[in-house]
């Protein structure tokens, strides 16, 4: 509003920055809004005025039954200490959901950890059981790898619900998938998104992708899957979102050699070729502008965002972690990624005793 660019949207700018015609996450996120609402904003609304909110992501709890190499434990640490020092937010949610914010919302979006591991999560679902004339979207972060007893239950209440959204991630194919995604069955999982299109009362399934340095190398096989499943249910679900990762930084695509960034360019530009037929074939056109925005990146992008460290160092941290997280997971990355091997073997190795033993003196 001011005409400078807050260090907090460096993700959008960053996208933004490649191209004009490159068009960034926030475009998407406020479309449900009208023009006279985001003016009003502008102009007319203080950062301190009381405003009934149209939409709200809520997360109950951080359980979560997956354990993926790019997450990490400090949420759900910090929410806990949080509520211990502030008091129980779902308390207050369900007091405030009571009174005027299931009257407000257009959109309510519960996310986790794995939702549907929380009892709150359920009475939610029973509450949509008895008030099935709710005009409010409800939408849902879940990984989808969960049990047939839970997949059941969610199946069945999805009838209850007018506008029910499911939001899941994936972004490799096989075993790809399961060394980034620790504890995803990649068969299991295929199952449960063909089920829950099948047999659930769904708006839409939306396929977050988190783009990482891993997933590049099998991503074309995984949107081949993506698109069997479109022209199976003879729907644009799931409908694919191709999203940067950040941080790790050392995760990051722009940690891997250019060479191996222009040539996954190239795949995926194939991939596009060979698939995208102006929209008649279930890709949606934001789908392919979010394919083309992820080839300029990894085409145009020299470095990372704000905060990123040296290449040198990101590679290090790189294969420092892997090596750590074969030994505590029981993986093995040359064998799941052997197309690194001979980067893998130019990184120089980081002696982790003899750091642990300087750290502490």
């Amino acid at each position: 509003l001011e005409g400078v660019r807050p260090k907090e949207c460096d993700y959008c700018w960053k996208m933004e920055d490649l191209g004009k015609n490159v068009i960034s996450d926030r475009t998407h996120k406020s479309v449900i809004y009208t023009d006279q609402e985001l003016l009003d904003a502008k102009d007319k609304l203080g950062a301190t005025e009381d405003v009934d909110l149209k939409t709200l992501e809520i997360s109950f709890d951080a359980i979560c039954n997956f354990a993926c190499s790019y997450c990490n434990a400090s949420f759900s640490t910090t929410w806990q200490k949080d509520i211990n020092k502030s008091g129980p937010y779902v308390e207050a949610f369900w007091k405030w959901w009571e009174g005027e914010l299931q009257h407000s919302l257009r959109e309510l979006r519960v996310t986790g950890g794995e939702p549907s591991m929380s009892r709150q999560f359920w009475k939610l679902m029973k509450w949509w059981e008895t008030n099935q004339n709710s005009e409010i979207d409800f939408a849902i972060n879940s990984n989808l790898g969960i049990s047939d007893k839970i997949m059941d239950a969610l199946i069945k209440y999805s009838h209850n619900v007018k506008s029910f959204h499911i939001y899941t991630s994936c972004e490799a194919y096989g075993t790809h998938a399961e060394y980034i995604r620790d504890g995803l069955d990649w068969r299991k999982w295929l199952s449960n998104v063909d089920r829950i299109l099948e047999e659930g009362n769904i708006k839409s399934l939306n396929m977050m992708l988190t783009i990482n340095s891993l997933c590049l190398f099998s991503l074309p096989e995984f949107m081949d899957e993506m698109m069997k499943i479109k022209r199976k249910h003879k729907s644009s679900s799931p409908v694919t979102s191709f999203n940067v990762l950040r941080f790790p930084s050392f995760q990051s695509v722009v940690t891997l050699p250019m060479e191996m960034r222009l040539e996954r360019a190239d795949a995926l530009e194939q991939w596009l070729k060979d698939n995208y037929t102006d929209g008649s074939n279930y890709f949606m056109d934001w789908e392919k502008d979010g394919m083309v925005r992820l080839i300029d990146y990894l085409r145009n992008m020299e470095d990372g965002h704000n905060h990123t460290s040296s290449i040198e160092t990101r590679e290090r941290d790189f294969k420092s972690f892997y090596k750590q997280y074969d030994k505590r997971r029981g993986k093995d990355f040359l064998e799941t990624f052997p197309m690194l091997k001979k980067w893998w073997d130019l990184i120089p190795d980081t002696n982790i005793k003899e750091l642990e033993t300087t750290l502490n003196g």
